[in-house]
């Protein structure tokens, strides 16, 4: 299929429609006139809505789904395209299709109007364009260098455990491909988190290339917006993307992947659907915006996602990204509810991987004739044939007992090395974190002996600091949701040391305070955390495991048996998680805040 483009531009006023078909070539384009019920079309996309939302859970269904969406499909193109711009829609070899419309027709579900018992999107690589009366900000668009910064949101709010996967997993992928050279001359940063408050976003989403959100969408159809993303603490909504526009770069690419997140329908007079949380990235400067127009199932917006960005990191279009991804998952109805505004032939990771491919020729042995010799065909002795056969089965069962003794051995090796190998691991990471506990006592010893310098605990709840060896985002993304468990019990509060690690914190303390003349250190005491812990996240070929040594502070002793965690890869991280803060907390609950209320020198 050529990589030509297709335009498809309507407006509506008065309910009347004026559409036109034309190519990037075409000087001269056709459109038409139509008479028709934006009530009625409202109408229809709400009874497909309704019918996706019913059938959702039906996957035995699925052949049965699809077919009633194809003619629901069908009605939708019956009600809004002339004939003339369905023959040119059948006709066209363009592989891209760019919708340009108003925002009276944004929440028609164009993508799934159904010709030749295809939908649009599913032939098509489409993208959205949307014209409006509003005024658009001056704003510059984002300039990409070879290194593309992605921030992942994933799950904030801790209750969608699929979410939460689906942000680790893509991350990974994007390390994994941008480590190995993948990317032709392009290479990806990544950052995961999922603890941000409002604020706290809006300073920091202009830093990144790509922003990818996977959790609870917000939608106010009656002041859009209100409508955004539902934050750990808060929410971001449209109006806060849309007053920062002009201040820096937008990300080039925002993938909302939260329910109605592409939704901009206004059933309010008084403002703009423009408002709403996709354009008000489109008009602060993003290049592209990927949402959906309904509610939509953890589990398989979660397949969508992955399968989107495998396509996208291996040189697709953004368009044929999101078109792939659609025809993959296309057995669930979730796929429907994506809507990608920008123009889809937009190529974010643009290289070539050559691909060496082997052609299957057919080994023809060659033909070997029997020596036959002069003389009687009789033969005194052994029957030839039958010791032929003899030592074939002879050899075939001498093989499969080599190999039965061959895996019952490898097996029992393996067991032995894997045992062996559990107990290096685990006697590496007591050393690690011992050797970083030795490193942070010493620390506090040097603190408090310097004269001015004092430590106080709070006399109401637990302070815990956690202390990592390695800050990766994993080990953040993991302990901070354990965080916020142990938080929500308000039985505890968790201490933060910036970017920087605790032992960084103390020397940087410790050098102030020497640099200080005794009499202008007064005597303002320092805030000291109750319970240090430990923390260490080990990663090899087919394991992930979590460790923890909690410490009780003043006395430097251990509370309770080191936690070493090892995360079974059938299970979802979400609940492992649960599972790892239970048992955390059953630990903490032994220690009596008393024990730590006396001012430490």
């Amino acid at each position: 299929m050529s990589e030509k483009t297709i335009y498809l531009e309507a407006i509506c006023h008065n309910n009347q429609l004026r559409i036109g078909i034309y190519e990037s070539d075409d000087v001269i384009w056709m459109y038409q006139k139509k008479q028709i019920e934006i009530s009625d079309i409202s109408n229809r996309c709400q009874t497909m809505i309704d019918y996706i939302n019913a059938t959702r859970e039906t996957p035995d269904d699925s052949d049965q789904t699809l077919s009633r969406l194809k003619g629901l499909g069908r009605g939708l193109c019956n009600d809004i395209l002339p004939h003339r711009i369905k023959e040119r829609l059948k006709q066209t070899d363009a592989q891209y299709l760019i919708l340009i419309i108003d925002n009276q027709l944004a929440h028609i579900m164009w993508e799934l109007i159904c010709i030749d018992n295809s939908f649009l999107c599913e032939r098509f690589a489409i993208g959205r364009k949307i014209k409006t009366t509003q005024d658009i900000p001056l704003t510059n668009k984002r300039q990409l260098s070879d290194t593309m910064k992605v921030l992942i949101i994933a799950d904030p709010k801790g209750d969608l455990s699929v979410a939460s996967e689906e942000g680790i997993d893509i991350c990974r992928h994007m390390d994994d491909m941008s480590n190995e050279n993948m990317l032709g001359n392009k290479h990806i940063e990544t950052n995961i988190d999922c603890n941000f408050t409002s604020q706290e976003l809006k300073e920091q989403i202009q830093d990144y290339d790509m922003v990818h959100f996977s959790g609870h969408g917000l939608f106010d159809p009656k002041f859009p917006g209100n409508s955004g993303w539902n934050l750990a603490y808060d929410h971001l909504t449209a109006t806060d993307i849309h007053d920062m526009a002009g201040s820096a770069d937008m990300p080039a690419f925002v993938f909302s992947n939260a329910c109605q997140s592409a939704n901009n329908k206004n059933t309010s007079q008084e403002t703009d659907s423009t408002t709403g949380l996709s354009n008000a990235f489109i008009l602060s400067g993003a290049f592209h915006y990927l949402g959906t127009l309904w509610d939509i199932t953890d589990k398989h917006s979660c397949k969508f996602a992955k399968e989107f960005y495998m396509n996208l990191l291996s040189s697709c279009s953004i368009g044929e990204a999101v078109r792939r991804s659609r025809i993959k998952v296309m057995p669930n109805i979730d796929w429907a509810g994506y809507v990608l505004i920008g123009d889809p032939r937009f190529i974010y990771f643009n290289h070539s991987h050559k691909n060496d491919h082997v052609e299957n020729s057919e080994y023809t042995r060659p033909f070997v004739q029997e020596s036959i010799t002069r003389g009687s065909n009789k033969f005194i002795g052994w029957d030839v044939s039958k010791v032929k056969e003899i030592r074939k089965w002879t050899i075939l069962l001498i093989i499969i007992l080599t190999l039965l003794y061959g895996i019952f051995f490898l097996n029992s090796m393996l067991n032995i090395f894997k045992s062996k190998h559990e107990q290096q691991i685990k006697n590496m990471l007591i050393e690690l974190t011992q050797q970083k506990q030795r490193e942070i006592d010493t620390l506090y010893q040097k603190l408090a002996s310097i004269e001015g310098c004092s430590f106080i605990t709070s006399s109401e709840i637990i302070n815990i600091e956690f202390v990592f060896n390695d800050k990766n985002k994993e080990e953040l993304a993991i302990i901070g949701r354990i965080s916020n468990k142990l938080f929500t019990t308000q039985k505890y509060n968790i201490l933060e040391s910036s970017s920087q690690s605790l032992d960084n914190v103390l020397r940087n303390l410790i050098n102030t305070l020497l640099l200080t003349p005794v009499d202008r250190r007064g005597n303002t005491p320092f805030q000291m955390p109750d319970i240090i812990i430990y923390a260490r996240l080990y990663h090899d070929i087919d394991s992930t495991i979590l460790f923890l040594r909690p410490i009780h502070a003043k006395k430097r002793t251990m509370i309770c048996d080191h936690m070493f965690i090892p995360f079974d890869p059938d299970k979802s991280i979400r609940e492992q998680e649960n599972n790892l803060s239970d048992k955390l907390l059953f630990n903490l609950s032994k220690i009596n805040k008393s024990e730590f209320n006396k001012e430490i020198k």
